[in-house]
Parts: C-alpha cells; structure tokens; sequence
C-alpha cells in the first residue's frame, strides 16, 4: 500500500493544519469535523475537497451520519480536541469545563469507522492528576472498542524540525498492543531548525511595518516603553 491510499478522518480540524499535514504527506483526508463557523471558513478555503462537517460533535452519530456512515478502511483518526480545559494558560482549568469531556466523543467514532489508528494531540496538562478520570474513561471506552491506548509522550515539536521548543502530549490507539507500546520508543531523527534559519531571510520591518511581498510579514505597533525594554535585551539572547 503505498502512502498515497492511506485515508484519515480529522476531528475538531479547526483552521485544517494538521490536514494539511496528512495532505503533504500524501494522506487522503476522506472528512473533518469542527463546529466554530469562522475555523470552519477558514478550512474549506484551504481544503476545499474535503468533506467537511460543521456541527457540534456531541449531537453526531457516526453511524448514522451521511458524512460518516459510508466510509470504510480509515488508517488514522485525529483527534485534537479544544486544548483550553487543560491548558496551563488558562486561570480556571481547575473548575468544572464542559470541554474537557469532548475529548471522549472520539470514542463513537472509534466504535463506528474502525481506524487502524487513533492520534491525539494536545497540552501536556491533559495527563496531569486533575485529568486522570477522563484519561481513564478513554482508555477504558477505547479498550471496549477494541483498543489500547498506549502511555502519553511528551513531544518537543523542536525535536521535529519547528523552531520553536513546543511541548504536546501526544498519545496514539491502536488494535495491535504491541503496536501502541512501539510508539512511545520511536525515536525522531530530525535536524533542529533554528528561528534564524525559518525566518532568517526576512527583511526587517521596525514597528508597525508591514511587508509589500508578503502578507504575512508584518509588525505590531509597540509603544514607546516597550522599544525601550526591547532595546536593552542584549544580543544573542536574554
């Protein structure tokens, strides 16, 4: 089977990278879903072949949808669900958010399309103590679908080629337990990719400066104090 015919679902797909992702590597992305109407937008500009479902993931039934229901030979469910119930960022991640239990929907869609594997993908703080009831009901959900879930790996994305030291819990289902075990003693033989190497070509902008060849290059408006501490940061770092 060649890379080409490998299929994959992309749950919660947001603005679409991680498709993007699969896409470049020659993954066919045969649906996604996400309920924010602006990601949704912003993910049929930049995937306009894929199906794309925008409904509140709880109210999907897999079985029964018509985006889902006909699919068959899934290699690979996505699932990143919202990150913020989690998040060390976020100053309420220790009350009740009704968010944190969507990462569990995954687990009708495990039951219905069958995947030979399941990613998740997202914040370091969803394995912590505080979360270990619902890591719990997925792994027990999974296994009840026929799945092991393997062990959470912490993954700097700066292992992987992104300049930029990025921690993510990554975990990975499968129907081999074997397979779910390998996973986490896979080792990544990457280059490490400096920010001056990304982005290094970039003509300087000073404040408030925007790029006329790229859309993308611009600089915020600082105010005078904040020009100031930025020019005491001393070179190479600080």
């Amino acid at each position: 089977m060649t890379q080409a015919e490998y299929r994959a679902v992309d749950l919660f797909c947001g603005s679409g990278a991680v498709s993007a992702a699969l896409i470049r590597n020659h993954f066919r992305v045969v649906a996604a879903l996400d309920n924010d109407p602006v990601a949704c937008r912003t993910y049929g500009l930049n995937h306009p072949d894929v199906p794309l479902v925008e409904e509140d993931i709880r109210l999907v039934d897999p079985h029964l949808h018509k985006a889902f229901a006909s699919l068959k030979d899934i290699h690979v469910l996505i699932v990143c669900a919202p990150c913020q119930p989690f998040s060390s960022q976020n100053k309420r991640r220790n009350a009740v958010d009704p968010r944190a239990n969507l990462l569990l929907q995954s687990i009708k869609f495990a039951k219905a399309l069958q995947p030979t594997c399941i990613l998740f993908e997202n914040v370091p703080g969803i394995v912590s103590a505080t979360n270990r009831k619902l890591i719990d009901a997925l792994r027990s959900g999974l296994a009840a679908a026929g799945y092991t879930l393997c062990e959470p790996r912490r993954i700097d994305a700066a292992e992987l080629g992104v300049p930029q030291r990025r921690i993510r819990c990554v975990m990975v289902a499968t129907r081999n337990p074997a397979a779910a075990t390998l996973f986490n003693h896979v080792k990544f033989d990457v280059p490490r990719t400096t920010v001056r190497q990304a982005i290094g070509h970039l003509p300087p902008l000073g404040s408030g400066d925007k790029s006329g060849d790229d859309d993308l290059h611009f600089a915020r408006v600082h105010s005078d104090i904040v020009l100031r501490r930025l020019a005491q940061i001393p070179k190479d770092g600080g």
